[in-house]
């Protein structure tokens, strides 16, 4: 397929692959993972989780962004026992280029083949996982 005829979700999604490689680059270049296990989003200017401030608990996506960033770092098992959704998430932002890439390298139009993984199963299995991420550090934080 020619440039010309891909449609305009093709380039979205294609830059959102470039965005997915930039993120990693800024969490794995340039964030020093918190050894709190959380806490690291504030280096990005962000303000500290309320819930952790308030009621010394983790919010559903506290240590995400450490997790991410240990990953990025290329520290998976780290990343996983900090927050296995976070951990997850960056192995999904490294992924999404390469699946993007490989999609080019086919002739395929991303745009119309993005619908096909993203649906309410994909969206429902990752609020799952996001889930049981969550109990997970609720459980952690007990020991």
């Amino acid at each position: 397929m020619s440039d010309a005829r891909r449609s305009r979700g093709h380039w979205l999604v294609l830059a959102g692959a470039g965005l997915a490689l930039s993120a990693l680059a800024v969490l794995g270049l340039w964030l020093e993972p918190s050894p709190a296990g959380h806490g690291t989003h504030t280096q990005l200017g962000l303000p500290p989780c309320m819930t952790m401030e308030l009621f010394g608990v983790p919010c559903p996506g506290c240590g995400v962004t450490t997790a991410a960033a240990w990953a990025a770092r290329g520290e998976l098992g780290t990343a996983l026992r900090t927050q296995p959704f976070g951990a997850l998430a960056a192995l999904a932002l490294a992924l999404f280029p390469v699946w993007a890439l490989a999609g080019v390298a086919r002739g395929r139009d991303l745009g119309e083949r993005a619908p096909a993984w993203l649906n309410r199963y994909t969206l429902g299995a990752a609020s799952l996982v996001a889930l049981g991420a969550w109990i997970y550090r609720l459980i952690a934080l007990t020991r």
